[in-house]
């Protein structure tokens, strides 16, 4: 069983004015609550939703809503052509660290779980032809995960980022994307603009705290194969704990 993230449109605007200190202040006062809402220690009704919109969706291949995520060890493979490997890893870490996963530092060809190319889109494309011909890397980027039948625990990933389209902070910020998508959140959603995952456009290099919150949660309580409603009940028993 396989699934390809799928990719959401991202878009959004914001435009206004101020024409009187009164309706400045409103906004202000409109904004300082808007902000406040982002208690991420509290199991509210709005982060249930950010959850389940990220967790749960149904990509190629794959009929069910069901979470899947990675095992707690794994191997890891990093090829990039412009020197590319350290940022890669850097990320690579700060997913470990937050949700537990280890790396298997001498990991043989066995054990890798996780393969990450940085290359030009036409090497890329010819990897993933071995791959599978469902993949396509239309927009310079995309990610592939395997899991075995009636276990969601992701048996191999891999991620595609070419490095003749992306670059700088917009390398970062799909590499993050890409990132969750592999570690079982492949979805977007409206709730949240401060989130890696949000459905408005916004170039992040570094997980939000929402986001560290979710996937920290996320290994703590959900095992591979939770149903949306088993997810809720999880959410509203130990968010807050």
């Amino acid at each position: 069983m396989r699934i390809l993230k799928k990719l959401n449109s991202r878009t959004g605007s914001c435009s206004g004015s101020c024409r009187s200190q009164i309706l400045w202040v409103t906004f202000t006062l409109l904004c300082a609550s808007d902000a406040g809402e982002l208690d991420i220690d509290k199991a509210s009704s709005k982060i249930r939703r950010f959850c389940s919109d990220v967790i749960y969706s149904v990509g190629v291949g794959d009929t069910r809503r069901l979470s899947f995520r990675m095992p707690e060890k794994i191997g890891v493979k990093i090829v990039s052509d412009q020197g590319f490997e350290g940022g890669i890893r850097k990320h690579l870490d700060k997913f470990c660290v937050t949700t537990g996963v280890t790396i298997i530092d001498k990991a043989g060809d066995g054990d890798t779980i996780l393969s990450v190319y940085h290359l030009p889109k036409e090497k890329l494309v010819d990897i993933a032809k071995e791959l599978s011909r469902e993949i396509t890397i239309d927009r310079g980027f995309s990610y592939w995960v395997w899991w075995e039948d009636g276990d969601r625990s992701v048996s191999k990933a891999v991620i595609f980022l070419a490095s003749d389209s992306l670059a700088g902070k917009n390398l970062e910020d799909k590499l993050i994307e890409q990132l969750l998508g592999v570690f079982g959140l492949p979805s977007l959603s409206d709730e949240f603009d401060e989130s890696c995952m949000a459905m408005n456009e916004t170039l992040l290099v570094e997980l939000q705290p929402i986001d560290l919150r979710l996937l920290e949660f996320f290994y703590k309580n959900i095992p591979a194969g939770t149903r949306p409603r088993e997810f809720d009940a999880i959410f509203r028993e130990k968010w807050a704990n």
